[in-house]
């Protein structure tokens, strides 16, 4: 029998990700009616499809635009209008010193993270380690999985800080926080999955610092961020700086489908994407780039992020705070929520969280409990089985019914203890 690769041994197993994503599909295809408080899916948003629709309408109707966007493999890049229409917007916008040979698309952007992690993590051609460092935990699902080499994440516990009125803040503990010749890159998404985290730009500019210091790139996650779709709550800027790799999206936007990630890196970093790109993909779907590039042009795609997107977001997220704290008042710290569409809730109880995802899944509810977002730490963390992320992105009714059903289920569990 032939060995078995390290590649094959790392993946030969159901990882968490696809677990969840299986029970997710079913809560929103099945026959059974779910409350769906879980997933990463956006939603539904009757203005911003009419918005997508009439541009598709556009992309149909004009000259051979379409039947490009399906019959002619792009540059391994991505297109290249839309690659320079992109650093435009980005120039114009927000200041970024970029040019279109900074830019690289690829098939979502956790296809841009499997990429970046293993070209910067995992074992260096002279046998030593290099580590993809998460200055806090926790952090996104998607990244549990990503490195080949068994052991190339690694996470730190935060700081936790209790705020008024039952709110908490997880922030970046520099005490502990270790960035040396074994780290290969430092990651955090901002706004944060689970947390709705902005971390602040005081704390970002000092991370930064620290990573310019060893020479290793400072990746950051904006796929809910700024400057699309701009689901942000504070008055946060976008970030970006010399040895910083920013990662965009059109998922958020309302497009999951179209599975189109955008890489803002230095040029160096971008043509070994596409090559990359040109051994995985051959190049990268055109749709995403083809529907969207028209208003990106005219700004339009912005100017619907800003008076569509950000207020619905920020309407369900006041409901859904709402709805928690009449329910559960003290019994649940909110971590302060400062972008994306997920609250973070720390029961303040000996309730696990593992048994309660159960629960409430046979009650009708989906959330995500929070063992699932600490990738790469392996201290005990009490946070990893009283948690709970719950996405507010769905429809209002669903909100509500669905917290309401939370709300009895937590009630119930703390009444048993």
């Amino acid at each position: 029998m032939a060995s078995i690769t390290r590649f094959s041994q790392r993946y030969d197993r159901i990882s968490g990700i696809q677990e969840l994503m299986v029970d997710l599909d079913r809560a929103l295809s099945g026959p059974d009616h779910f409350h769906m408080l879980g997933g990463g899916n956006p939603g539904r948003i009757p203005e911003m499809e009419t918005f997508f629709r009439e541009e598709m309408h556009s992309l149909l109707s004009e000259g051979d635009r379409f039947e490009r966007a399906l019959g002619i493999y792009d540059h391994p890049g991505g297109s290249v209008p839309f690659r320079q229409s992109m650093a435009r917007l980005l120039r114009e916008e927000c200041g970024w010193d970029v040019g279109p040979e900074n830019i690289a698309l690829t098939q979502g952007s956790q296809n841009a993270f499997f990429l970046l992690m293993n070209l910067f993590g995992g074992q260096r051609s002279d046998g030593s380690p290099a580590k993809i460092v998460f200055p806090l935990s926790p952090e996104y699902i998607g990244y549990e999985d990503v490195g080949i080499e068994l052991g190339t994440l690694q996470s730190f516990l935060p700081q936790v800080t209790l705020l008024e009125d039952g709110f908490f803040r997880y922030e970046i503990d520099f005490d502990q926080l270790k960035i040396d010749e074994t780290t290969g890159a430092v990651c955090l998404s901002r706004p944060c999955n689970p947390t709705g985290n902005n971390i602040s730009e005081e704390q970002l500019i000092r991370l930064h610092g620290i990573c310019r210091s060893f020479d290793v790139p400072l990746i950051i996650d904006a796929a809910y961020g700024l400057p699309f779709p701009g689901i942000v709550f504070d008055d946060s800027k976008p970030f970006f700086r010399d040895g910083c790799i920013s990662i965009l999206s059109l998922s958020k936007l309302g497009l999951p489908g179209l599975r189109t990630g955008i890489v803002v890196a230095p040029d160096d970093v971008v043509r070994k994407i596409e090559k990359l790109n040109s051994i995985f993909n051959l190049s990268c779907g055109g749709m995403g780039p083809a529907l969207t590039l028209r208003s990106i042009e005219t700004g339009s795609l912005l100017a619907k992020c800003k008076s569509i997107l950000q207020p619905h977001y920020l309407r369900s997220r006041n409901l859904a705070i709402e709805k928690l704290r009449n329910g559960l008042g003290d019994r649940v710290r909110i971590h302060e929520s400062g972008g994306a569409f997920f609250l973070w809730l720390w029961f303040d109880a000996p309730i696990s969280t593992t048994t309660l995802y159960e629960k409430l899944k046979e009650a009708g509810v989906i959330v995500v409990p929070g063992k699932y977002y600490f990738p790469g730490l392996t201290e005990d963390f009490e946070h990893r089985d009283r948690c709970i992320r719950l996405s507010f992105s769905q429809e209002a009714s669903t909100i509500e019914a669905g917290i309401d059903t939370l709300v009895e289920v937590v009630g119930k569990e703390l009444a048993s203890l």
